[in-house]
């Protein structure tokens, strides 16, 4: 398997033929046309749940946007949204377990979709992270250290999660096992212990503008 990823990508990546090249058909500026293409979207409900549809030729896939409704999340678990949505592929669901929904998904799509979605765990994480460890260090959190330590050894772990997964080993069961118990943990304990010490400084930060410029409207918001 990795002597055939291997190859793959050497194939991937060298360069082609200039005679091959001559072979693609291109496209002229008025060959485009200039109206845009109209969308039509029909609206179905099922039970109280709104989709709308596009009638468009996707060569058989189809593809599906969902929107949640968010007024119901309490404030503190906003930052944590971004999250859910990126692990949102990688948990049970009423049909399948995650390992029988990996597969559904390995068969229908290709393995650059996946490294992709490693990827943006990845990103997401290191800047959720950074910017949880500015308002800790802002705040004088006196456990800041070794929770960016706590930090570090979870991107660590993604990222030898998708050198693996390049090299086509199989990680989704692990990826699984650290998505929905390690992350989920971690936010509802310890990130649950530093929020007291975050909302205090922000609370003195306000109380001291306050006094400088009058109570302002951010104020009112925590008051």
């Amino acid at each position: 398997m990795v002597d055939r990823t291997q190859a793959l990508e050497a194939y991937q990546e060298q360069e082609e033929d200039p005679e091959n090249l001559t072979c693609i058909p291109m496209l002229t500026r008025e060959d485009i046309k200039r109206n845009p293409a109209k969308l039509y979207n029909k609206e179905y409900f099922l039970g109280d749940t709104l989709f709308l549809h596009h009638d468009v030729d996707t060569n058989g896939i189809a593809y599906l946007t969902a929107f949640f409704e968010l007024k119901g999340i309490p404030e503190e678990l906003i930052p944590y949204v971004g999250i859910l949505k990126a692990v949102l592929g990688y948990v049970d669901t009423r049909r399948f377990t995650y390992g029988e929904l990996f597969n559904e998904i390995n068969v229908n799509t290709d393995r650059a979709r996946i490294k992709q979605i490693l990827e943006n765990i990845i990103d997401y994480t290191q800047s959720h992270f950074t910017f949880e460890e500015s308002l800790q260090e802002e705040a004088g959190y006196k456990y800041r250290v070794p929770h960016k330590r706590v930090h570090d050894l979870f991107i660590k772990k993604i990222e030898s999660y998708r050198d693996r997964f390049e090299l086509g080993q199989s990680i989704e069961s692990e990826l699984h096992e650290v998505l929905s118990k390690w992350l989920i943990n971690h936010i509802q304990h310890d990130d649950a212990d530093y929020v007291g010490a975050v909302k205090e400084n922000m609370m003195g930060i306000i109380k001291e503008k306050e006094q400088k410029k009058g109570k302002n409207w951010f104020a009112r918001f925590f008051s």
